[in-house]
């Protein structure tokens, strides 16, 4: 009751429940770049071969694979062709993953997730 009895709170500006504000607006321009593709620092170097040879030679996990290929490559392409290995990896084997995966140091300055693999009969490498 004591609430009730209070006077009510008076607005010295006037309200508008809906002002008319303009529209948020950016000038147009084309945002999408074109990909273009970037060939290796070293051509002779064919990444797809020395995954195959890694895998023919029985390595079973991401990083035994990766840690066998990335001394054929410039330590500059190291980052950048990590991501190919496992891409090529995962086109000739099947990967098998436990709950936790362990990391794994394959260069000074790069550590990745290890994942067992096995490699498929019809996608054996060649």
């Amino acid at each position: 009751m004591i609430v009730a009895a209070e006077g009510r709170i008076r607005l010295l500006r006037s309200v508008s429940a809906r002002g008319e504000r303009p529209p948020v607006s950016r000038p147009r321009e084309d945002r999408e770049t074109e990909l273009i593709a970037v060939a290796s620092e070293n051509p002779d170097v064919d990444i797809e071969e020395l995954v195959q040879e890694a895998l023919r030679a029985g390595h079973v996990g991401l990083a035994a694979v990766t840690r066998s290929v990335l001394p054929y490559i410039a330590e500059a392409e190291h980052y950048r062709s990590i991501g190919r290995i496992a891409a090529i990896v995962a086109k000739f084997s099947t990967p098998r993953s436990a709950l936790e995966r362990p990391w794994v140091v394959v260069t000074n300055a790069v550590e990745i997730e290890d994942w067992a693999i096995e490699v498929a009969q019809g996608r054996r490498a060649r």
